[in-house]
């Protein structure tokens, strides 16, 4: 019964987290990209770094061989459904750790509390990564995809677990929270060390570097706003039917 109920509530709450997350990015992300866009320059224009042959070679933040979506509806209906899924599975792990939290008796969840979750997923996923490798918006030069990857990855397992320590641990144990929050930035985020951008022109490049901080300021608003409404709701169904009978047993026990 609570598996089911843990899926059910996901699934709801991922619906309609995919949908405000769509929302929010096509107000500002989506018209940053396709601003980008436009400066992009073909693959064939881009400098030969074929006979660098070395780790140092950059990455283009979009591959250019692989299918993306077009403009208008396909580029909404891909996005919903990647956004409604992202917020399904996040939602699935927010409330599979609240209710394990809650049933072994370390916290006690309401709405604010939910908040609270809401910006710790915020800061693991979105804030933590995104101080060594910020959002990036197309034409961007960066370091290999793998490296970037194993530093996400990384960041997320640190900042995560060192969260959950500084909160939920002992006095005693939460400097070795502290230390693997900081760790991913000891380490240091894989960078190119050229130029950030495939063009040259200086006037394009003054252009694409507004965009980017718009689309930094873009994507942590959005991400930021999505992160309180999935933890609050979250929460929320927590104590209001997830958990309510099994609380109200346990209590009785």
């Amino acid at each position: 019964m609570l598996f089911r109920r843990i899926i059910l509530t996901a699934f709801l709450i991922g619906l309609l987290g995919g949908i405000v997350l769509t929302g929010l990015q096509s107000v500002e992300v989506w018209p940053v990209i396709s601003s980008a866009e436009q400066y992009e320059q073909p693959e064939t224009d881009h400098p030969d770094f074929s006979a660098a042959h070395n780790d140092d070679v950059p990455e283009h933040t979009q591959d250019h061989e692989a299918w993306s979506p077009e403009n208008g509806w396909p580029r909404i209906l891909s996005s919903s459904l990647s956004n409604t899924l992202v917020s399904i599975g996040f939602a699935t792990l927010l409330l599979a750790l609240m209710a394990l939290l809650q049933l072994t008796g370390i916290t006690r969840l309401n709405t604010r509390r939910g908040l609270l979750w809401g910006l710790a997923g915020f800061a693991v996923f979105f804030a933590a990564p995104g101080l060594g490798l910020p959002p990036e918006i197309p034409g961007t030069l960066a370091a290999p995809l793998g490296l970037r990857q194993m530093w996400w990855i990384f960041t997320i397992l640190m900042t995560s677990t060192g969260i959950g320590l500084l909160v939920f641990s002992p006095y005693r144990v939460k400097v070795m929270g502290l230390v693997m929050v900081v760790l991913p930035y000891l380490v240091g985020a894989p960078h190119y060390s050229g130029a950030l951008f495939s063009v040259t022109d200086s006037h394009v490049v003054v252009i694409l570097h507004h965009l980017q901080q718009r689309f930094w300021l873009a994507t942590g608003v959005t991400n930021f706003v999505f992160w309180l409404l999935l933890g609050s709701c979250c929460a929320w169904t927590v104590n209001r039917w997830i958990l309510k009978d099994i609380d109200h047993h346990a209590a009785q026990a």
